[in-house]
């Protein structure tokens, strides 16, 4: 304008020449209506439910700390949220207008005058609600998901505490009327387990058939894989949990009874001379405590086997040292070297049992008939 003035050789304080610069103030303004009035048309054609148009928007459906959640969040009256980036991207239209400065002299800026238009308030009120709606079924679609909320809200070590507690998930009720007296003391059986773990292998398969992403209203997709993908890897996680609870008591009920066969051995392996009372006393309390335990290692390699067959359905390998702790053995008692292991024949069978007897009942009567230990006066 101070161009044309200087070409023209305008008298810039006359109103023709002030009539001429509102002329192309107005058209300044109006290129700025059409051009903010195109931008929202384009927003509007595109948020039609025509499957024929690709989606405009997209979000994102996580599972972060604080539950399942969308990126951008769809709350209302956050300046992050997605319907804040839509005001944010249409208010980047509107402040086009400030870029350049008002030629008409005394009025305000072009952007104040272009948000006072009726026609684009409306529109613009078209595409808050147009964005509103989408979000609201996104929403719907995200309580959807809420039957899941267990397995990222409850937490896995304390499940497991009561399900060895009950034998099951434990309901609210049990929860809350649980106490030390009426707590069940048996431990889950392996079937409970397996019951256990086949809720949570269906659970991957129906997860695993979820859709990958979500239209809503026809132009706002929700790429569902990372939700998707984080729920598969937690329902892992609890199944995992009770496998590797069974694979933990196959491993340590076999370590435990190794360990009970080294002290056993150890204490049986002893050389005992005569006069030594003390000594095969040891020896006799090493037997009964293999007399005692036996039954309960003959009935425990047949659950062990089980529970190992078990975890093999599921691609659970054990070590090869386990199944070599529980391979048939020569006699074929089906215990493997570690039930074999436990059976001292040699001393069974040497007459120690009698000769304590007696040498009992002669302390009884006259005091031990062997040898004072050293250090003890006759």
């Amino acid at each position: 304008m101070q161009e044309n003035a200087e070409l023209f050789r305008a008298d810039v304080t006359s109103q023709p020449w002030k009539d001429y610069v509102n002329y192309i103030d107005q058209m300044v303004l109006d290129d700025f209506d059409r051009f903010i009035r195109k931008s929202l048309n384009y927003l509007m054609d595109n948020m039609t439910m025509d499957e024929s148009i690709a989606p405009l928007f997209e979000i994102r459906m996580e599972l972060d700390e604080e539950g399942l959640t969308y990126n951008p969040s769809l709350e209302m009256g956050r300046e992050d949220s997605f319907l804040g980036l839509i005001e944010g991207l249409i208010n980047d239209l509107y402040n086009v207008a400030r870029l350049i400065p008002r030629l008409a002299k005394g009025r305000i800026n072009y952007k104040t005058d272009l948000e006072d238009i009726t026609d684009l308030i409306e529109m613009r009120e078209e595409v808050s609600s147009l964005v509103i709606g989408a979000m609201k079924m996104a929403e719907e679609y995200q309580d959807s998901f809420e039957r899941y909320s267990y397995l990222w809200v409850d937490d896995l070590q304390e499940f497991m505490k009561n399900f060895l507690i009950f034998g099951h998930a434990p309901t609210p009720e049990e929860l809350d009327t649980r106490t030390e007296d009426i707590i069940p003391k048996t431990q889950p059986t392996l079937d409970q387990f397996q019951q256990q773990i086949d809720s949570y292998e269906r659970l991957y398969e129906e997860v695993s058939r979820c859709e990958n992403t979500k239209v809503f209203h026809g132009w706002l997709q929700c790429d569902c894989r990372p939700f998707k993908q984080a729920l598969l890897n937690t329902i892992k996680r609890w199944s995992f949990l009770f496998k590797r609870h069974l694979s933990n008591h196959v491993i340590n009920s076999l370590a435990d009874l190794e360990s009970f066969m080294t002290v056993t051995r150890g204490g049986l392996k002893k050389p005992l001379k005569e006069g030594d009372y003390d000594g095969l006393v040891e020896v006799m309390g090493h037997l009964m405590k293999v007399k005692e335990r036996q039954v309960a290692t003959d009935n425990m390699f047949e659950p062990l086997k089980q529970t190992i067959e078990l975890l093999k359905t599921y691609g659970e390998e054990m070590p090869e040292e386990t199944h070599l702790k529980l391979q048939v053995g020569p006699d074929g008692t089906g215990k493997g070297c570690c039930a074999r292991s436990l059976r001292a024949p040699h001393l069974l069978d040497s007459g120690f049992p009698e000769v304590l007897r007696q040498e009992t009942e002669s302390s009884w009567r006259t005091g031990p008939r062997w040898s004072p230990r050293p250090g003890v006066s006759s």
